[in-house]
């Protein structure tokens, strides 16, 4: 995958979609220019992968959200019919590529986050952003989840969703009372920098937090932007009851954590995480699996907890493939689903792309 032209002007790149994160990085910071965002899979992720199923991750998720909430300017998509469709300004052909919006819809929005059910993506046009040479990270403990509610509502009320570029919160499940966070402060100004993390100290203390050496943040962040791979253990990950809620409601999804996983089912294989957006949360619970035979087991209590989650207040994270969230999508029959699949009968009539995935195939017939 290639890197096709860097805009330093308009500050958009325009890439194809098998170029990694890592290559597309290395070509920015050589015009001192950056993407500042990563997906949960670390650098080797694709681009065109990480923007057609929204994905998001720890770092540049508290400033910036999922990939595609605002940083995708155009998409070039061929459709299954053949059709060329380009998305935002460059709809139109004498504009070029600088705006989501054209006339009408947003397009971009219908394939971003349909998995390549409705499209084959072709080019992508990103808005990028200068480099920073200044970074701070912190790592506390914080007493209860009552009070990493608040330092994440003081995060988006008192300062901005400008303040952070990566706001983790990691829960082990053997010390599930034991509230681990960690924070990247972004700033072009070293003096923004060191405002804003006085400001979040006397924030965490006062509400009884305990502020610790910043080695394992420093540590963390550094691993998910660099690619290595010692944060990434050995097996398969696999998230479920995952989804975005309100900043209040995390405590939902942590008390079905807690309560049907580890104390109901004995099952003390699966994490807890979550990580700020700008004004929401993404939480999810993470297991890793090195043994075939683990699947079945954990299959069983993943769709058992997802059956609670999505009962919940919870926007689901990711259709996930076969084994996904389709049976509870299509349970719920909504408005939404149904023109979900007047769309894809539209644009694809003869189901041929990523079958199964959103649609039963007997659905489509």
């Amino acid at each position: 995958g290639g890197v096709l032209h860097i805009d330093e002007r308009d500050l958009t790149v325009t890439v194809e979609p098998n170029v990694t994160w890592a290559k597309l990085d290395k070509e920015l910071r050589k015009h001192d220019l950056t993407y500042l965002c990563s997906e949960a899979g670390g650098p080797a992720m694709t681009v065109g992968g990480s923007v057609m199923k929204a994905g998001g991750g720890p770092h540049g998720t508290a400033k910036f959200g999922f990939h595609g909430n605002s940083d995708i300017i155009s998409l070039e998509m061929v459709l299954p019919n053949g059709d060329v469709v380009n998305t935002g300004s460059a709809a139109w052909p004498s504009a070029g590529k600088f705006k989501r919006q054209c006339l009408g819809p947003d397009v971009a929005g219908l394939f971003i986050g349909a998995e390549g059910s409705l499209g084959v993506c072709t080019e992508l046009t990103l808005r990028v952003r200068p480099t920073s040479d200044y970074k701070e990270r912190l790592f506390m403990i914080m007493p209860t989840l009552d009070e990493v509610v608040e330092i994440g509502h003081f995060i988006n009320y008192h300062v901005g969703d400008e303040f952070l570029n990566g706001f983790y919160l990691a829960v082990d499940p053997t010390a599930p009372e034991t509230f681990v966070v960690m924070m990247d402060i972004f700033g072009y100004e070293q003096e923004l920098i060191e405002h804003r993390k006085k400001k979040i100290i006397e924030k965490v203390e006062e509400l009884g937090g305990e502020m610790q050496d910043s080695t394992p943040a420093d540590d963390y962040y550094d691993r998910i932007l660099t690619g290595l791979t010692d944060i990434f253990a050995a097996g398969v990950w696999h998230f479920f009851g995952s989804g975005s809620l309100r900043i209040d409601d995390i405590k939902f999804l942590y008390d079905v954590w807690k309560e049907e996983l580890i104390e109901k089912r004995g099952y003390k294989k699966a994490a807890f995480g979550a990580q700020v957006l700008p004004r929401n949360w993404l939480a999810f619970m993470v297991a890793n699996y090195e043994e075939p035979e683990e699947w079945d087991e954990m299959m069983e209590i993943a769709d058992e907890i997802n059956e609670i989650v999505l009962d919940g207040p919870v926007v689901p994270y990711g259709i996930g493939g076969k084994h996904g969230l389709r049976p509870f999508l299509r349970a719920r029959e909504t408005g939404y689903y149904r023109l979900l699949k007047e769309i894809k009968q539209t644009v694809d009539p003869n189901n041929i792309l990523q079958r199964g995935i959103f649609f039963a195939e007997e659905d489509l017939e």
